[in-house]
């Protein structure tokens, strides 16, 4: 049985010179996404708008890019039950790179995508692999102080609008923790919440970020 979904995608750059992409389609999942970010994280992530439309489940799907070598050359199945795979493009950086996903059984065009190369040799790897160890420092602060948080915190309202404003929380929960009786309440809550939560390492760092701004002295 074979059905239709609507897929996430994530764009990494793994190397620019020469330029190796990795390539990630598959089901809305955040165990999923949480996975690959793991793996990826000494990666550049490229910004690009998903899908918008759903894929077929269970049916191989072909990328090709003109100028470029690709892997699997076998194509890539979507599904739920395996952990998401991905295609590895390689090429040189001379031209606009672009994308086109087939599918396999009648070989209908399912998706394209281009990246534009004035945009692509602006990233540097080197430069952002500083920016990466940063972001995990302020993701490492959260967790090694949260506790500390609650009973410190400054500004609670602040964290919250910066939350609600990157959807990270929403309308209803950002009430209750706007109109708790305490700021160690509402920061408590804040907390709560994103520990349950399966978040990015730019979500985390945010959060770090943001309880720092908030010029807390914590005891180390």
């Amino acid at each position: 049985m074979r059905w239709n979904e609507h897929c996430d995608l994530l764009l990494y750059m793994r190397s620019k010179a020469p330029l190796i992409l990795h390539v990630y389609l598959f089901p809305f999942e955040a165990r999923a996404k949480a996975e690959v970010e793991k793996i990826e994280k000494s990666s550049y992530l490229i910004s690009h708008p998903r899908p918008d439309r759903p894929f077929r489940m269970k049916t191989p799907n072909f990328l090709e890019v003109p100028g470029a070598s690709v892997h699997p050359k076998e194509g890539i199945t979507l599904r739920r039950e395996m952990d998401p795979n991905f295609f590895k493009i390689k090429a040189s950086l001379e031209n606009d790179l672009q994308m086109t996903l087939i599918r396999e059984e009648d070989k209908k065009i399912v998706w394209t995508a281009t990246l534009k190369k004035e945009e692509l040799v602006q990233i540097h790897p080197q430069r952002d692999e500083s920016r990466l160890k940063s972001e995990a420092e302020k993701a490492r602060y959260f967790d090694d102080h949260w506790p500390d948080l609650i009973q410190r915190v400054t500004d609670v309202q602040i964290i919250a609008d910066k939350l609600l404003q990157q959807k990270i929380i929403n309308e209803e929960l950002y009430s209750e923790i706007t109109e708790s009786l305490t700021r160690q309440d509402g920061m408590k809550h804040i907390c709560d919440v994103i520990r349950k939560r399966t978040l990015s390492l730019n979500d985390y760092s945010l959060i770090g970020s943001l309880c720092l701004e908030t010029k807390m002295k914590i005891s180390r």
